[in-house]
């Protein structure tokens, strides 16, 4: 089972694989990020991406060097006609320097790489919302060989996607990015928050903007994602990703679906801290590929922290333990490098908690 970490800059790439990541993974942005032609990929900020492709080279040259493999994200959840004849010299750029492997979210852009060069390797990121079995074998057929779990789909769904899919590689997260929205499909916060930033330090072009285009949107929605108390105080209301829910799920789904009455509570995570490791031992039962730790342009003990405890884990799995031995041994290691205790508010894998502890199965059936 390999390690993927991101990357956001040069300086990271060795510390990354000192520690114990397999593959890394970035995105490259050429150019203002004011230019929506520049938009390439989902974390289009600068420090989520390399910024020319004498870096991107310099990057992959390194890896290769290493025996280890860069995959460049292409997944913007939406591209314009405007953009594809810059794209096409994006990608060709792109794989003139080595590049051979790309993270993508829709047909179109699969169909539009295996046209520029059908050997590059696809990887169908988390926004093209694989849930069943044939959406995985719709893209095996365009071509992609790997598909990357959304953050929602159970170990059930997981298992029968697999055994359904015996050609394919899967790939699951599983650190700093336990997010309550499944992005190809609540993408809209995540869009609005990206023009507040790349836009927001130059005050004078923002203030233009702002009354002109995005009026409405960022005097009513943005509150809501730039500052969730100040909108409960200004508006009386929260973002609606964090609002409170009360939802009625059937008994026979109760066990899938951890679903807590307040959200608010249930996702309350330490911030660059969710874990995975014990979801590590049924996702190797499972035969998945990969994990991915999240976050490009996240601070750089946040990428080592659980590329560590991966790294710790995945070897006491090659020694056969017991599964109960495991969860001991991973919990002291969490422990011991984040000083974070385990929890539901932290666990990336909720149900893998609640097969574990009996008081909170109670709670739930309540």
């Amino acid at each position: 089972m390999n390690i993927l970490a991101p990357i956001g800059n040069v300086n990271e790439v060795n510390s990354l694989l000192d520690i114990g990541a397999d593959e890394l993974y970035t995105g490259l942005t050429i150019g203002s990020i004011n230019d929506l032609t520049n938009y390439t990929n989902a974390r289009i900020k600068n420090n989520h991406n390399l910024i020319d492709w004498d870096q991107l080279k310099s990057v992959n040259e390194i890896i290769v060097a290493r025996k280890s493999r860069l995959h460049l994200t292409l997944n913007s959840p939406i591209y314009s006609k405007e953009q594809f004849p810059w794209l096409e010299t994006y990608v060709k750029k792109t794989i003139d320097t080595g590049i051979k492997s790309f993270i993508v979210n829709c047909p179109s852009m699969v169909q539009f790489l295996k046209d520029i060069d059908k050997k590059v390797n696809i990887k169908m990121s988390c926004l093209a919302v694989v849930l069943n079995s044939e959406s995985a074998k719709f893209y095996h057929d365009m071509g992609a060989s790997t598909i990357v779990f959304p953050r929602h789909v159970t170990f059930d769904e997981m298992r029968n996607i697999i055994k359904n899919n015996p050609k394919l590689k899967f790939e699951a997260m599983i650190a700093n990015s336990r997010c309550r929205n499944m992005n190809g499909l609540c993408n809209f916060t995540h869009q609005m928050e990206r023009k507040w930033f790349d836009i927001g330090s130059q005050k004078k072009k923002f203030s233009v903007l702002k009354k002109k285009v995005f009026g409405y949107y960022y005097q009513k929605i943005m509150p809501y994602v730039q500052n969730t108390k100040m909108a409960y105080k200004v508006f009386k209301k929260r973002a609606p990703c964090r609002d409170d829910y009360k939802i009625k799920i059937s008994p026979e789904n109760s066990k899938k679906r951890i679903i807590k009455k307040n959200l608010e509570d249930f996702y309350k995570p330490n911030m660059g801290k969710e874990c995975g490791l014990c979801a590590l031992y049924y996702l190797k039962q499972m035969s998945v590929s990969s994990v991915k730790i999240v976050g490009r342009g996240r601070a750089m003990n946040i990428k080592k922290e659980p590329a560590i405890m991966l790294k710790k884990a995945i070897k006491l799995l090659n020694k056969g333990i017991s599964k109960e031995e495991y969860f001991v041994k991973v919990k002291k290691i969490l422990k011991e490098t984040t000083n974070v205790k385990c929890s539901p508010f932290n666990c990336h894998y909720p149900e893998v908690f609640y097969n574990q502890n009996s008081t909170f199965q109670k709670l739930y059936k309540k």
